[in-house]
């Protein structure tokens, strides 16, 4: 039989690490890897657009990963709580939450 083990302190954890990596996605510094240096044309417009996309999608995908560590933090919280009111119910002899 096949058995899985959830801890909610890992859960809640791995959330605060997820808002970590969002915080840094999104302060990425504007400049990083701008078209400076190149001459006006082609290239350079199509830099800039290919920039432009990237913050745009990093932007995003910043705040996608820091909803899913928010909710990752609050799953493990409430895991946790349940396993302690559990835990305490059968330590007094109470119905579990």
């Amino acid at each position: 039989m096949t058995q899985m083990r959830v801890d909610g302190a890992d859960i809640q954890a791995l959330g605060e690490a997820l808002l970590g990596v969002a915080d840094d996605l999104a302060t990425v510094p504007t400049h990083a890897g701008a078209a400076e240096g190149l001459p006006p044309g082609r290239a350079r417009g199509a830099l800039d657009t290919l920039l432009g996309n990237w913050m745009h999608v990093r932007h995003e995908t910043a705040k996608q990963v820091a909803d899913l560590g928010q909710a990752a933090v609050v799953a493990g919280t409430a895991y946790v709580r349940v396993e302690d009111q559990t835990a305490q119910s059968l330590v007094s002899g109470q119905d579990a939450p």
